[in-house]
């Protein structure tokens, strides 16, 4: 377990009655000097003084020692799931024997603190009555029958949405982007995308690619040369990439083509506006 070490200094009263008034976020050990004074609601000793583990009891110790007050562990598994003008929220039962409650924290900023609900049954929180399209941040902690409340999680976020309704991204050209996250496609994959050129004028301009850290690349699709050729590069093991150019100029100012690239285990192919217009030798490398 980790602990962290609250040191209380001679004829310092450190008060603990039932939600402690002091924060312990984690397993805490306070440590006790002598003719020091503690007072908790419920408390486990570990030390050479004299305690009481009645409710609200002050703790005077005889000699030096500490009071552990131990704290549920931070629960794992938190999901948020939008819906329409709702988010819903999952995670994995706890596994302490005297479990009693998850508190449930949400607002629209980052690290909220407002108390949304306390769960006392399952594991799962339905957050309604949002506004569609507001990016709602969320986090839990789990609370014992003591009510030692222990660490929050980390953020998870969501944005509300009518699952029903069809939906675009639209970009400015100025670093925005879509995170797919890390990790391999596995197998085959295609990938497609609608461009319309204002200026061919930059070497690697991307259209849309998988392309984190070293060792987690897996494809790039975008103009390799200024005269509108298009490159398809597939990462093999990660680092390494084998790119297929096309054989000249595809692409041009002001019209939209669909650009279209696939990987099937063997062969690297480009389509431009659904007509196929390179493919690669074969490669024999499933990602």
């Amino acid at each position: 377990m980790n602990y962290k070490t609250i040191s209380v200094g001679l004829f310092l009263t450190a008060v603990l009655f039932g939600e402690s008034v002091i924060d312990v976020p984690s397993n805490a050990e306070i440590t006790v000097p002598s003719n020091a004074y503690i007072c908790a609601d419920a408390i486990t000793v570990s030390g050479t003084f004299t305690y009481y583990s009645s409710s609200s009891i002050c703790v005077t110790p005889t000699g030096s020692g500490s009071i552990t007050v131990t704290v549920p562990s931070t629960p794992s598994g938190l999901v948020a799931t939008p819906g329409n003008a709702q988010v819903v929220l999952t995670w994995t039962a706890n596994s302490e024997s005297d479990l009693a409650s998850y508190k449930v924290y949400g607002g629209t900023s980052a690290s909220p603190t407002t108390l949304l609900s306390t769960v006392t049954s399952g594991q799962t929180y339905t957050h309604s009555g949002l506004t569609n399209g507001t990016t709602y941040y969320y986090r839990i902690s789990a609370v014992d029958d003591s009510g030692n409340e222990g660490n929050k999680t980390a953020d998870v976020g969501s944005l509300p949405h009518d699952p029903t309704g069809s939906y675009s991204l639209s970009f400015d050209g100025n670093n925005d982007y879509v995170d797919g996250g890390t990790g391999s496609l596995g197998g085959s994959f295609t990938v497609s995308c609608w461009i319309k050129p204002s200026s061919i004028n930059t070497n690697w301009a991307g259209f849309v690619n998988k392309h984190g850290t070293a060792g987690q690349k897996v494809f790039w699709i975008g103009q390799h040369t200024t005269n509108g050729k298009v490159r398809f590069g597939v990462f093999l093991n990660g680092t390494n990439e084998s790119s297929l150019d096309t054989d000249g100029a595809v692409i041009a100012n002001g019209s939209w083509y669909h650009v279209a690239a696939s990987y099937d285990g063997n062969y690297q192919k480009i389509y431009i506006n659904g007509t196929l217009v390179k493919t690669s030798s074969d490669l024999n490398t499933v990602l």
